[in-house]
């Protein structure tokens, strides 16, 4: 059975910057949200590289 609970969102606007902040690997700003916040929110990405 699916959660009908809806998580609140955290939503991220920007550029290249915000978009690479996601990345695991360099440890950015969205990557850190995401794992703060984990099951407690779900954080989207709306940067746009390039």
């Amino acid at each position: 059975m699916e959660s009908t609970v809806q998580l609140p969102k955290i939503v991220l606007f920007g550029d290249s910057l915000t978009d690479w902040g996601f990345d695991e690997y360099n440890g950015g700003f969205g990557w850190a949200l995401e794992e703060e916040y984990k099951d407690k929110a779900e954080v989207l990405n709306e940067g746009r590289a390039g």
